[in-house]
């Protein structure tokens, strides 16, 4: 009869860095994630830095480190702990500091860029306005039947208006007629899109 002998399921709670051969704890990663771990967070940072630094190429006109690998929407990418992340953010995370729930926004409006002195922390809503601000909205400024994806002109939205209001026209003759969707009925006579004042 064979001897069953049991795997031992104690877990090692400490390893030696590859790099700096220091001790580090497991912490609360998984065990596939403490597997995988080969350096200590100090040395899994810097490791990250050399690595974002290497991809880069220097333009000499602007001063940016260009990304030269993967992109996402014109923005360098990279897989780090199995995670896909912007190499903007993580650079600033790497050698500025924490972005918490905020973005990694461009000084330089290249895209590529991830050079951390031209990025700087905002939110969303700053971002947005910073793209506006320097022109580089392509048509969410516009308003009206200027907008490419418009369908009725100013007039047809406002005799749509006029229709409803008499109380006569139902939402889906209205769409029939202006040869739209009867959704598109609804935002337009609630005020949803096209405002009232913007016609």
């Amino acid at each position: 009869m064979s001897r069953i002998v049991l795997a031992d399921t104690t877990r090692a709670d400490t390893k030696p860095c590859i790099d700096c051969g220091q001790s580090y704890e497991r912490g609360a990663c998984s065990s596939h994630e403490w597997r995988m771990t080969r350096r200590c967070l100090r040395c899994a940072d810097e490791h990250l830095r050399w690595r974002l630094v290497l991809a880069c190429a220097l333009d000499v006109d602007t001063d940016c480190w260009l990304w030269q690998r993967s992109t996402r929407n014109g923005y360098g990418q990279l897989s780090v702990r199995d995670e896909t992340e912007y190499a903007h953010r993580l650079s600033y995370r790497l050698f500025v500091g924490p972005l918490n729930a905020d973005e990694a926004l461009h000084d330089c409006d290249v895209r590529r860029c991830i050079r951390p002195d031209h990025l700087f922390r905002g939110t969303q809503a700053e971002n947005i306005a910073d793209m506006i601000e320097k022109g580089r909205a392509r048509h969410r400024t516009l308003k009206g039947e200027a907008h490419p994806n418009a369908t009725l002109s100013d007039d047809e939205v406002a005799a749509l208006r006029a229709l409803w209001a008499t109380g006569q026209y139902q939402q889906r003759a209205l769409a029939a007629r202006y040869g739209v969707a009867q959704s598109t009925v609804w935002r337009l006579v609630h005020g949803v899109t096209r405002a009232q004042g913007a016609a």
